[in-house]
């Protein structure tokens, strides 16, 4: 039974503040004060805050299994902002217990760029972004890290580098396309969504920027070299190309892996290493993601598979991809 929230504790809590969010036990409670006819509070999933009647206030109190451990952002939603985009979170809430909070980089050493590409397998052009680290010298190849929905990741990479914890390495952060009428993102990324725009860029991630990226950049050619990531949609679209492509990457990193695809029929030794993530407030994605790592266990390949109290999450992605990154690379400097 979830104990009554009375006005005056909560008011307390706010004081000149509109919204609050802390721990009542094994509860968490978010507060949102303001005039709105509907509240929601996104925290890797949505969940409607009660009007506590007389009052501007409106609350909600919720029950997370090991809260302890729990880490993840979260959003006000009022009803003034239906339609508009969420923007950045509110804030962001972290258990005692929870996993560290990555070391971010606020300023780089290396060199971010970004890249037109014309396609011939899509039949138009695509920018890429690509991260140097300090020192690249294209002439003595380094490993390459391929990332989904155009993100290089930067920030949380050359930490790693600085401190000795990875070997330098490339990253190149491929976008997806844009299609106002259509989800592209879903198109190009899930396996049977669309195959015609899943095998066009199938074929422009895995040959052209690959072959690009090997000759324009100095690195090291090679599956041993070559990680794919991606999170959402994006883990969906490399977990199918370690499935694909068993000879091209040499790990798959997939976080919240709700659509799997087909089953991997490798031969030994074939199968790419899996490090896998996802949250237990995504219950779809975290059952999805569970499920995937059973079956490329079963079929060979060396899996780990960590989970986090939180929800469909850039705070759990971030904070464990630095993880993901010296597992691939780290054993391998």
């Amino acid at each position: 039974m979830y104990r009554p929230l009375r006005p005056a504790e909560l008011a307390e809590k706010l004081t000149e503040r509109s919204q609050a969010v802390w721990r009542d036990g094994d509860d968490i409670v978010f507060c949102w004060r303001g005039s709105a006819s509907a509240v929601n509070v996104w925290f890797g999933i949505v969940m409607a805050l009660d009007h506590l009647d007389g009052t501007d206030l409106w609350v909600l109190m919720v029950r997370i299994r090991d809260l302890d451990r729990g880490a993840f952002s979260y959003r006000f939603l009022p009803d003034e902002n239906e339609g508009r985009p969420w923007g950045e979170p509110s804030g962001t809430w972290r258990g005692p217990d929870a996993p560290p909070a990555p070391v971010v980089a606020q300023t780089l050493v290396g060199e971010l760029r970004t890249v037109e590409f014309d396609s011939a397998a899509l039949g138009e052009r695509r920018r890429l972004h690509v991260y140097l680290p300090p020192g690249h010298d294209r002439r003595n190849p380094v490993g390459m890290f391929y990332a989904t929905d155009g993100r290089v990741g930067a920030e949380l990479i050359e930490p790693l580098i600085l401190a000795g914890r990875i070997p330098p390495i490339v990253s190149v952060g491929v976008p997806f396309g844009e299609d106002r009428g259509a989800d592209r993102r879903a198109q190009e990324y899930l396996p049977g969504f669309h195959p015609d725009h899943f095998d066009a860029h199938r074929r422009f991630f895995v040959e052209e920027v690959s072959a690009w990226a090997e000759a324009e950049l100095g690195v090291a050619a090679g599956r041993k070299f070559r990680s794919v990531f991606g999170v959402s949609n994006g883990a969906a679209f490399a977990a199918a190309m370690g499935v694909r492509h068993p000879e091209h990457f040499g790990t798959v990193i997939a976080f919240s892996l709700a659509i799997t695809g087909a089953t991997p029929t490798w031969e030994p030794g074939e199968a790419p290493r899996h490090y896998l993530c996802a949250g237990s407030l995504e219950e779809g994605f975290e059952r999805g993601t569970r499920h995937w790592a059973q079956i490329v266990g079963a079929a060979g390949a060396e899996v780990v598979h960590r989970s986090w109290v939180s929800g469909h999450d850039a705070v759990m992605w971030d904070g464990e991809l630095p993880r993901a990154l010296e597992w691939t690379y780290g054993s391998r400097g």
